[in-house]
């Protein structure tokens, strides 16, 4: 039995392009989901500084207890 090499070498070829192919699928994949962690915690840094400048800037302990009070129930509301 012979063989065909420009078919073995064909198949390769074939092969590696969906390798590459593939490879950059998961790539991109990861790339995005980077790009929606960090777009993710940028947000939660400026809500988190929000809220301490708010808690920092209460003079009177009963306001300061409200708007804690506020923030955990907003923050409970969030949770799945």
């Amino acid at each position: 039995m012979f063989t065909n090499t420009p078919e073995i070498s064909a198949l390769g070829q074939a092969q590696f392009d969906k390798a590459v192919r593939l490879s950059s699928i998961v790539l991109a994949s990861a790339e995005r989901f980077a790009n929606l962690q960090l777009d993710l915690t940028r947000k939660l840094l400026a809500d988190n500084a929000k809220n301490f400048k708010s808690l920092a800037e209460v003079k009177d302990p009963k306001a300061f207890a409200d708007l804690q009070s506020g923030l955990a129930q907003l923050w409970i509301r969030l949770l799945p």
